[in-house]
């Protein structure tokens, strides 16, 4: 049986930063043909790295949503 996205990301998260990294890239190569912009893919390594050091907080896409929703005074 395949391992399920959730063991992938846990499995994902022991690796060092440069290996994090590298996957990252290899998964965008195999993508669906869309490709981050250079911008882009600097913003996301800046991203991932604020997470390794624990400065920065995932939320639910959810939560987000209905953050979002609140700061812009939508029900």
């Amino acid at each position: 049986m395949p391992m399920s996205k959730k063991q992938i990301l846990v499995e994902a998260q022991a690796l060092d930063f440069t290996q994090r990294q590298e996957l990252i890239d290899e998964l965008r190569q195999m993508g669906d043909g869309h490709v981050l912009s250079p911008e882009q893919f600097i913003e996301l390594g800046r991203r991932m790295a604020a997470l390794a050091r624990g400065e920065a907080i995932l939320i639910d896409g959810d939560q987000a949503m209905r953050e979002v929703r609140e700061e812009l005074g939508y029900r």
